[in-house]
């Protein structure tokens, strides 16, 4: 777990996301929303070839590390809402995760259209090695009261 935070760097890098939480190994939508929507600090990491369509956003709570390193996983989107919604909420770690909004004309624009990752009202958010394509609206929308954000 603590390897990645070697990589830390920017204005992410005082950023400890989940490290020393519950360890979660999420198969599915499920077990991702129920590590990320809670109050304990978690790090998440995946199993190899997981594919999770979200359908709603995920309020993500503070302190969480989505680790996707070596695991290929995938987040889809799905009607149109962004994936992870963070607001309020500060000290999280999202690397090497795929996110395909499946959107397919996302070069155009859309009303009421989703981001992969949503920051509002955040501090201390790194988001690293992350491959975001297809999103109607945004990859990482970042509204102005956000601090401390890296993205590498």
């Amino acid at each position: 777990m603590t390897d990645l935070l070697l990589e830390r760097q920017g204005w992410g890098n005082q950023t400890t996301g989940g490290d020393g939480g519950a360890q979660i190994v999420a198969s599915d939508l499920v077990s991702l929303r129920a590590a990320l929507e809670s109050t304990d600090p978690a790090y998440v990491t995946f199993i190899p070839g997981t594919i999770i369509t979200v359908d709603t956003p995920i309020m993500v709570k503070s302190n969480k590390t989505l680790d996707g390193r070596g695991s290929g996983v995938t987040i889809k989107g799905s009607k149109m809402v962004s994936a992870l919604w963070l607001q309020g909420v500060e000290n999280i770690i999202v690397s090497d995760v795929k996110f395909d909004g499946q959107w397919p004309i996302y070069d155009q624009s859309a009303d009421a259209a989703g981001d992969a990752i949503h920051l509002e009202g955040t501090n201390n958010i790194w988001v690293h090695h992350c491959h975001i394509l297809h999103w109607a609206d945004g990859a990482v929308d970042c509204r102005p009261d956000t601090l401390n954000t890296n993205i590498s």
